[in-house]
């Protein structure tokens, strides 16, 4: 049988895998959010995730697959394959998995012109962009003295992150900047133009303009008819501007599936907001499904009970009960 190969996952990452389809009960229009700390076989489901599509005849050239780093996205592309070509004795492919950066790098080659851009451009490193700002930093037009340049990079990288106002983003992060709020304006401004003299991008800029074609109808609607599922990892260190793209790409959230743990949401890497996670059922018309991955196959249960004691008592967070393998009963499906 071809879904002998589910015999290997627990009755909730059945649950996550078999999502929207005919096995997977009558949630085919409904985005899936699934939390899944450290232990609970998180890569292992999102691999069988994407093989299960592709044994149910999804073409592996309409999935979407991100992850946060490229090390991630390859290694659940490695297991989504090799569980494909056991069971149809045949590799599959998955030329769209990838990081955020690298896929929208992807897109923005084939659609530099309509940002402005010759799809020849050349992406800065962060020394790069450095150097470039403060070259800009210190042209007379700039007036009064500013913070240095690698301080100004980050409060711009932040503001396109978190797609929030300079102000707000000042006094919010820089508050002892505020003052400069009128200058810095000028000179991100000034920083754009350059860039776009030069034919150049930094990191920011990748996701900033794949967000801008996304404004476009005509390049939407092109770029959303690519894909059928789009799957994210470590969705809690999404920030703002990433949620908008995948909001764009699955407006309703049909054939969206995300994994994250909101316990896990601690660096605040380039702006990730834990509000991605915490408020996910709230973002599409057709109340999200969500799973649970509670059983841990990593810990011991006297350090789980610890772990569940001190994650229940943050405030605004996901409850959950993590427990070895077989203390659970039964599925957990938390869809409300």
């Amino acid at each position: 049988m071809k879904y002998r190969f589910l015999s290997d996952l627990n009755p909730d990452q059945r649950l996550v895998v078999t999502h929207g389809s005919k096995a997977g009960s009558k949630n085919t229009k409904r985005a899936l959010l699934v939390l899944a700390g450290a232990g609970s076989g998180k890569t292992k489901t999102l691999a069988y995730r994407v093989a299960y599509l592709v044994v149910e005849r999804s073409d592996p050239n309409r999935i979407l697959l991100l992850a946060f780093g490229r090390r991630a996205a390859q290694e659940t592309t490695n297991r989504a394959c090799d569980i494909v070509s056991k069971i149809k004795l045949k590799r599959a492919s998955l030329p769209w998995a990838g990081t955020f950066h690298s896929i929208g790098l992807r897109l923005l080659r084939e659609y530099a012109h309509h940002v402005g851009l010759k799809s020849s451009f050349t992406i800065l490193s962060q020394s790069d962009a450095v150097d470039l700002m403060d070259l800009v930093r210190h042209r007379p037009s700039q007036g009064k003295v500013l913070p240095k340049a690698k301080l100004c990079l980050l409060i711009y990288s932040h503001m396109v992150n978190s797609q929030t106002l300079l102000g707000a983003v000042l006094t919010r992060k820089f508050p002892s900047f505020v003052a400069y709020r009128s200058t810095l304006k000028g000179l991100f401004r000034a920083y754009q133009r350059e860039k776009r003299r030069q034919n150049v991008v930094d990191y920011d800029d990748i996701l900033r303009l794949w967000l801008e074609l996304m404004g476009d109808e005509e390049i939407s609607k092109e770029i959303r008819a690519r894909f059928d599922h789009v799957l994210v990892d470590e969705y809690q260190d999404t920030n703002r501007l990433q949620f908008q793209i995948l909001k764009k790409l699955k407006p309703t959230g049909r054939g969206l599936m995300v994994v994250g743990d909101d316990s896990q949401a601690i660096y605040g890497f380039r702006a990730a907001e834990v509000c991605n996670i915490l408020d996910f059922a709230k973002q599409f018309k057709r109340t999200p499904r969500i799973i649970k991955l509670e059983q841990n196959y990593r810990s011991t249960q006297p350090i789980l009970d610890a772990c569940n004691a001190v994650i229940n008592l943050g405030e605004g967070r996901f409850q959950r009960n993590y427990g070895l393998i077989g203390r659970l009963s039964g599925c957990q499906d938390w869809s409300g």
